[in-house]
C-alpha cells in the first residue's frame, strides 16, 4: 500500500490494524468510530482457543477423577482464557493509538510521516509476525515439556496434547505481544530521526502528538506488565512443586528475563528518545532567543527596550519549561514495569 494512497495516518491504522496477526485471527478488521469484527472468525478463534479443555471434557466425562487430577483442567481453562486477554489488550492498545494519531500526524513533518508509513508496512509483514509466533509456540511447548517432568500431570497422551496445543497458541499470541512491545519501541527511533517532528517551540513537551504519544507508551507498558503477571501465575504455582527441575528453571528464568527486559526497554527508550527530541528542540529555541537579547547584562531591567523585554520574557518560559517527557506517570509505569518483572521471581524464589 503506497503512501500516497492513504496519505492519513488514521485512514491507514483503521485498515493495517487488521494486519497485526492476532487481531487478524480473532477477526478484528479495522479500528475507528465503528468497529469492525467478523463475527465468524472471532467465534472460530474462541472455538480453537477453547477446543484442548473441551476436547479433554468431553472424553473424561465418564472419569471425572482422571479429568480433575491436581489442577491441571483448570489451567487449561486458565491458558485458553489467556488467548482473549490478549486480543483485547492488543485492540485496546491500538484504539488509543488510533484515537490520538490525529494529533501525532500533525506534528509530522512529510519525512516523519513517511517513516511512519515505512514502520507499519514493515511491522504488519505477515512472515515477521509469523516468525515471532512460531518462535513463542516452541518456547511454550518446551515449558510444558519440562512442566511434564513435574508428577502433577497425568501420562495421558489426550491431556498431554490438549496441553500443548493451549499453552502453543497462547505463546504465540504472547510473542505476537512481545513483538509489538518491540516495535512501539522502534517508532520513537523512527519518528524522533531528525527533520521527523515540527514541535512547538515555546513549549515542546505540550506539543499535543507528543503529549499522547507518550500516553499511549504508558498505557502499553501498563498492559504489558499486567500481562507479564498473569503469564507468569502458573510458573510461580509450579516451583513450589518442582524446585529443583533445571528445564523449568530455565525456562522460568529466560521468560522472566525477556519480557522484564522488554518492558523496562519500551518505557525507558522510548521516553528518551521522545525527551531527545523535546530537548533538542527547546535548545534551538533558546539559542535563538539569546541571539535576540543583548551581548552584555543591563545594569538595571528598566534599560531593556520593550522588544527585548519581550524576548526576555519569552526565555524566561521555554527555559522553565519540561526538559523532556519524562514525568510521575512515566516513573510510575516504569515501576510497575520492574515489580511485575520482579515480584513474580521473588516469589518463586521464596517458594522453592
Amino acid at each position: 500500500m503506497s503512501t500516497t494512497a492513504t496519505p492519513q495516518l488514521r485512514e491507514r491504522l483503521a485498515t493495517d490494524i487488521s494486519r497485526i496477526m492476532v487481531l487478524r485471527l480473532f477477526g478484528i478488521r479495522a479500528a475507528g468510530s465503528r468497529s469492525v469484527w467478523n463475527r465468524k472468525a472471532g467465534v472460530l478463534f474462541i472455538s480453537v482457543s477453547y477446543a484442548p479443555p473441551a476436547v479433554v471434557a468431553g472424553s473424561q466425562l465418564r472419569n471425572p477423577a482422571v479429568l480433575f487430577q491436581g489442577d491441571f483442567f483448570p489451567w487449561l481453562i486458565y491458558y485458553s482464557t489467556v488467548n482473549l486477554v490478549v486480543v483485547l489488550c492488543q485492540w485496546s492498545g491500538c484504539r488509543v493509538l488510533h484515537y490520538s494519531i490525529h494529533s501525532v500526524d500533525e506534528m509530522l513533518t512529510a519525512r516523519g510521516r513517511r517513516r511512519f508509513h515505512e514502520w507499519i508496512d514493515r511491522g504488519t509483514a505477515s512472515p515477521r509476525q509469523l516468525r515471532y509466533m512460531a518462535g513463542g509456540a516452541a518456547v511454550s511447548v518446551t515449558a510444558v515439556y519440562a512442566l511434564s517432568k513435574v508428577q502433577l500431570l497425568t501420562d495421558q497422551k489426550l491431556l498431554m496434547a490438549a496441553a500443548f496445543a493451549a499453552v502453543a497458541m497462547t505463546g504465540a499470541a504472547g510473542a505476537n505481544c512481545l513483538y509489538w512491545i518491540l516495535r512501539a519501541a522502534k517508532l520513537s527511533r523512527v519518528i524522533t530521526a531528525t527533520g521527523c517532528l515540527s514541535l512547538w517551540w515555546v513549549a515542546p513537551a505540550s506539543t499535543p502528538g507528543m503529549e499522547n504519544l507518550a500516553r499511549w507508551y504508558r498505557l502499553v507498558t501498563a498492559w504489558s506488565a499486567i500481562g507479564l503477571t498473569v503469564s507468569f501465575a502458573p510458573v510461580i504455582y509450579l516451583s513450589h512443586h518442582a524446585p529443583d527441575n533445571e528445564l523449568l528453571w530455565v525456562v522460568k528464568w529466560t521468560f522472566a528475563v525477556t519480557l522484564m527486559s522488554a518492558l523496562v526497554l519500551l518505557v525507558l527508550y522510548s521516553h528518551w528518545r521522545l525527551s531527545l527530541a523535546v530537548t533538542e528542540r527547546r535548545m534551538a529555541t533558546l539559542r535563538r532567543l539569546n541571539h535576540a537579547m543583548p551581548q552584555r547584562p543591563p545594569v538595571r531591567a528598566q534599560e531593556l527596550d520593550d522588544d527585548v523585554q519581550r524576548v526576555h520574557a519569552l526565555f524566561k518560559d521555554v527555559s522553565s519549561g519540561p526538559v523532556g517527557m519524562v514525568n510521575s506517570q512515566t516513573l510510575a509505569s516504569m515501576l510497575l514495569a520492574v515489580l511485575t518483572g520482579t515480584v513474580p521471581v521473588v516469589v518463586t524464589l521464596l517458594v522453592r
